[in-house]
């Protein structure tokens, strides 16, 4: 009877864990949202597709022009800076900032892949 109930007792203690640990796990949160972005990191890689081929870098302070979001946190828009082209941006290290008055950016278009 002892040994039915202390084996009652650790799995429940142990699928009480697992959800705690579970419930730890933080969930990604895109501070970036819609139209104009300023780079909070140190820096972060502009991609030629999500997760795809390097294409250079945004440094800290430098802004984007996001004009699609994926449903993963990847942004399609216009990357100012040293880049000046349209690229896909991981936009967890961006937060969004006042639009700039003095700047148009260029319409991106539809998000593709290059």
């Amino acid at each position: 009877m002892i040994s039915t109930l202390w084996s009652k007792w650790r799995v429940l203690t142990g699928a009480t864990a697992a959800l705690a640990v579970t419930l730890a796990i933080p969930v990604a949160v895109f501070a970036g949202g819609l139209g104009f972005n300023r780079v909070t990191a140190v820096d972060v890689y502009v991609r030629a597709s999500p997760q795809g081929l390097y294409m250079g870098r945004l440094y800290k302070g430098e802004h984007f022009n996001a004009q699609y979001i994926s449903p993963g946190g990847w942004g399609w828009g216009y990357a100012y800076g040293g880049v000046n082209r349209c690229v896909w941006v991981d936009m967890s290290y961006m937060v969004t900032a006042p639009d700039d008055p003095h700047a148009t950016p260029p319409d991106c278009g539809p998000h593709r892949f290059l």
